[in-house]
């Protein structure tokens, strides 16, 4: 082995040793470095008017954007820039008014008492120049990394029409460009050209007409700014055929579906004997007249014989909904545990949906398990509903999230949160085998939230899989100053549930043990609270919720994996080589950063997540397979370097 050969092979050594150390455990919650907040706030005169709760809108909004300053990390990246603050006139008068906007904090660390002072250094006196303004900011937050745009007005645009044609050619400038929009006390124009701007940058809606609300959604715009967006991983694009199909290992990738796209396919690399279990899920925003979207997933051999397939229908109108199925390629015809592997995806929007779809794809890999037939047996029955899972004092606050991948990992106990009607919100819970996540969502938790007589809200409490895989739905119907509450059982959590023979069609209706078949490994457990409007126009108001989180039963039942089949390294798309081992799953919520508000990451009587330690483990296993390989090098140089001295004397 010459000198830079060895060289090389120690620089990577080294190399792997600090991704391992960054995989063993999650980070703790900060700043990321890599995101950038800008605050555009409207301050043109109509936010000198007075609101419900008390003061004028511009009082309300200033007051917010404090709020935002104090609860954000330190270090966070963070900008403001406002409109109308400048020019007076009318833009008949001085043209000049629809270009009146100024950066009065450029993007940089957060710094609470100069986000302070630029606040209190402009007033509230001109036009309304979005379109001209959101150009703007969006050079603000530069062409690199995450880019939020938070947006807050009171009013339509002023001087350009619409400005939603502006968001779209912006939004589409990057995948890592994301537009959000609060309107306070808008009426029916502006909250849509704002709700409209939200959906071209793949962002959130909220009204706001009181500033409670305000600060609450400031709040958790920016908070869920720090998290990775609602569809991530490694990009990926696949492809027509199988024959030239990207390989996909463990981890968490992302693809685009149009409407007339058909089947894309992937080929799925993993250790022979290991058992994959591959998922996809999108969110599915409303489209304003019914929609239903179809979803197929097929896992077959690289020759062509079956293991599973799975599909997927969610009809919508009002609301986000997630969409989501997995498929697993156990033993179901030869080749199925030991063969290379081929994933195809197909999208149908029956009713018409023309708008592209984002999908997740999750691969996880799992060791053969050695002790199976000592394990519990699977459950016979699963009931889906029953008591309330108690409340508990003190109810914390806490930040959803709007995707599996930027869900908070929360403790049994009671939360507070203000969703968006027409959003479905996620958190995750951790289980081990031996227990089971009761969730009860009671809505609306404070008084003073009513609906007109005639007007409705469904709330929903829906359970799904680590492998993102429907449980239960469990729903409510809002109506007037009607309360209501959703409670929600997971099965209990068993290995054996795998004998459970899982149908295609992926259901929350019905008969729902053959769902429990997914339930069958200890992990992240998620709860979506969805709340569908009657009519389009309730959403995007905020609504007040209490979750009550329980976990019965105790951790039992741990699985024993093969010790004699050592980890097989395998080229990971966004990095160096990374292991498969006990189940893993690459960019699996382990690696999410917890809201400011999350206790612990941990549930009564369990551990930390299998998924974590298994990625752990992988990292572990990579280092000592490449320090076992560098060892042997040098021990083999070391020889031949003494025989060389013996030959010469």
């Amino acid at each position: 082995m010459t000198r830079q050969s060895l060289r090389r092979a120690l620089m990577l050594l080294l190399a792997l040793m600090i991704v391992g150390a960054g995989l063993s455990a999650p980070l703790p919650a900060r700043a990321d470095d890599s995101t950038k907040v800008l605050l555009l706030l409207d301050v043109s005169g109509s936010m000198n008017e007075r609101i419900s709760s008390g003061g004028s809108k511009f009082a309300a909004a200033k007051r917010a954007l404090k709020q935002v300053a104090d609860a954000l990390p330190a270090g966070t990246q963070v900008g403001l820039r406002v409109y109308g603050s400048e020019i007076a006139e009318p833009k008949e008068t001085n043209p000049k008014a629809c270009r009146d906007t100024e950066l009065v904090l450029p993007v940089g660390p957060l710094d609470s008492k100069k986000m302070y002072r630029a606040v209190d250094s402009f007033e509230a006196v001109g036009e309304t120049p979005i379109a001209y303004s959101l150009d703007k900011a969006v050079d603000d937050l530069g062409d690199k990394g995450r880019r939020v745009l938070v947006l807050i007005s009171d009013g339509e645009e002023s001087c350009a029409g619409d400005p939603c044609p502006v968001a779209r050619k912006l939004a589409d400038k990057g995948v890592d460009l994301q537009f959000n929009a609060v309107g306070l006390d808008v009426g029916g124009k502006a909250r849509k050209q704002l709700k409209c701007i939200a959906d071209a940058g793949d962002g959130s809606y909220y009204d706001a007409d009181q500033a409670d609300e305000l600060s609450d959604a400031l709040r958790k715009i920016t908070q869920r700014a720090l998290r990775p967006f609602a569809i991530t991983g490694t990009p990926v694009r696949g492809t027509d055929g199988p024959e030239d199909a990207p390989a996909i290992t463990v981890g968490q990738y992302q693809d685009r579906f149009g409407p007339d796209d058909g089947k894309r396919y992937y080929n799925v690399t993993r250790r022979p004997g290991d058992t994959v279990t591959v998922s996809a899920n999108s969110l599915v925003p409303p489209t304003g007249s019914y929609n239903a979207e179809y979803w197929y997933l097929a896992l077959t051999t690289a020759s062509g014989a079956s293991c599973d397939n799975a599909e997927t229908v969610n009809e919508t109108t009002t609301a986000t909904l997630v969409v989501s199925a997995a498929v697993v390629s156990g033993d179901k015809s030869p080749g199925c545990a030991t063969e290379p592997l081929v994933l195809s995806v197909e999208r149908r929007s029956n009713t018409g949906n023309k708008k592209a779809a984002p999908v997740e794809i999750l691969v996880a890999t799992e060791s053969p398990i050695t002790n199976l037939g000592s394990l519990p047996g699977p459950i016979a029955t699963y009931k889906v509903t029953g008591s309330s899972a108690p409340q508990k004092k003190p109810v914390k606050a806490a930040v959803s999230g709007t995707s599996f991948t930027d869900a908070p990992i929360l403790v049994p106990g009671s939360y507070s949160d203000t969703p968006a009607v027409g959003e479905s919100i996620l958190y995750g819970v951790r289980l081990e085998p031996g227990q089971r996540l009761r969730a009860s969502v009671t809505a609306p938790s404070k008084a003073g939230w009513d609906l007109e007589p005639t007007d409705t809200v469904t709330v929903a409490t829906v359970l799904y899989t680590p492998s993102r895989v429907p449980l239960t739905k469990q729903s409510v119907i809002l109506q007037g100053d009607r309360r209501g509450r959703a409670t929600a059982f997971s099965p209990e959590v068993r290995v054996r549930n795998r004998e459970i023979p899982h149908g295609s069609a992926v259901t929350t209706e019905g008969d729902l043990r053959e769902n429990a078949s997914y339930a069958s490994a200890g992990g992240v457990y998620y709860v979506s609270v969805q709340l569908k409007p009657g009519r389009t126009d309730l959403r995007g108001r905020v609504a007040p919720v209490r979750i009550d989180l329980a976990v019965d039963g105790t951790a039992k039942g741990q699985p024993q994996y093969s010790s004699d089949a050592s980890p097989s390294t395998t080229p990971s798309p966004s990095g160096p080589p990374t292991a498969s081992g006990s189940p893993s799953a690459s960019g699996s919520p382990q690696s999410v950063e917890p809201s400011p508000t999350d206790p612990g990451q941990s549930t009564d009587g369990g551990g930390p997540g299998v998924g974590a330690l298994a990625v752990a483990a992988g990292a572990g296993a990579a280092l000592v397979l490449l320090a076992g390989l560098v060892g042997a090098l040098l021990l083999r140089r070391s020889r031949a370097a003494r025989a060389t001295t013996k030959r010469s004397e």
